[in-house]
């Protein structure tokens, strides 16, 4: 009987017992289940592309010339010179990346149409910056073109004459290049010029810079070159280097030291030779950029040239046809640099014809 009895007790108990545990589990599977759903997250790793250094060379490339804005500036008169038998003539500047730049600037006396006169950008060869002045060089150039209802403007390019800024060696920096585009920009704007009628004229170094300007804008119509320095970069520093005085008795380096940066020396000293193969002198040669060229060309050149062999212009006209470009050459025999008498009067008439087949209306 008594056995019975703590049976009858126990059995409560164990009962009780069990649905207790059985609670205690449920509300500890809960509890996981929730702390469980509350971390379960999904987790974006991102993965960032490495950081690639600028390019310590991007400022020579054809490209960044491209890439880059030129804003148009007011071209402001700042002193009033004599005359032209047709034309007034003008001290004038305009700016360019923060430089007052200053130049001759021409303005025929009639027959503006009702968009403005045809315009000319004119560019100077090489002259010594301490020595140079804005109305001693190029007179009887310039006078050609402006007498002819032309506009013209001769940028003393930076560092040369009253212009701000440092001079550069021209055909292996893109310095005198930005000038000259930002003078376009600001003829562009300027109430006597016909936006839609801009030439170009360049003479030695200036050739040069009108060979890269043309492939970089648009707004060149019509573009004439004398003497111009207009081979490659391999023509100038290995084929015809030795008929290049200028190159060959240069001395950038004259302590034996390192050559000055930007010189043909530093340039060829961290990139090698002028060749196709190289990423550099592909980037920066003009003569990889020649099917940008929309401007119709005429070239002019000495087979006496002591200064820049003919040889240049030859290799352009050849690649400029060889691309389909409408392009004129004219060699002069026993021509020096200048085209001095007797060819200058000749030289000058067939530029002033090429400038008004595609300027004048």
């Amino acid at each position: 009987m008594k056995f019975k009895l703590s049976i009858l007790l126990i059995i409560p108990v164990l009962i009780s017992v069990y649905f207790l545990v059985q609670s205690k589990k449920q509300i500890e599977n809960n509890s996981v289940s929730v702390d469980y759903t509350q971390q379960k997250e999904t987790v974006a790793v991102q993965i960032q592309e490495p950081i690639q250094p600028p390019d310590p060379n991007a400022a020579f490339y054809i490209e960044s010339l491209k890439e880059r804005d030129y804003p148009a500036s007011k071209i402001e008169i700042e002193e009033t010179l004599k005359s032209g038998i047709n034309y007034q003539r003008y001290i004038a500047s305009y700016q360019s990346d923060g430089l007052r730049i200053r130049g001759l600037f021409t303005i025929p006396d009639e027959n503006k149409s009702k968009d403005g006169f045809p315009a000319i950008v004119f560019l100077h060869g090489y002259l010594d910056p301490k020595t140079y002045k804005t109305t001693d060089r190029y007179v009887a150039y310039q006078d050609g073109f402006a007498r002819n209802g032309f506009v013209t403007f001769k940028p003393d390019l930076r560092g040369h004459g009253l212009s701000e800024g440092e001079d550069v060696n021209s055909n292996f920096s893109q310095e005198y290049v930005i000038d000259t585009l930002n003078l376009i920009a600001a003829l562009k704007i300027y109430e006597d010029v016909d936006s839609s009628r801009i030439g170009m004229w360049g003479h030695s170094n200036g050739g040069g810079l009108t060979l890269r300007a043309m492939e970089v804008s648009e707004d060149i119509k019509v573009a004439v070159i004398w003497a111009g320095v207009v081979g490659s970069y391999e023509d100038l520093l290995i084929t015809y280097k030795s008929k290049i005085p200028w190159l060959n008795n240069r001395n950038d380096n004259p302590d034996g030291l390192e050559p000055k940066i930007g010189s043909p020396e530093d340039l060829v000293q961290k990139n090698g030779q002028p060749s196709e193969e190289s990423l550099f002198w592909s980037k920066f040669d003009p003569y990889s950029y020649i099917q940008n060229i929309s401007t119709p060309i005429q070239l002019h050149h000495g087979t006496s040239d002591k200064s820049v062999p003919v040889e240049l212009s030859r290799h352009l006209k050849e690649i400029l046809l060889e691309k389909g470009k409408e392009v004129e050459f004219y060699e002069y025999p026993g021509g020096d640099h200048n085209l001095a008498s007797p060819n200058f009067s000749v030289a000058m008439e067939r530029s002033i014809a090429f400038f008004k087949q595609y300027l004048v209306k």
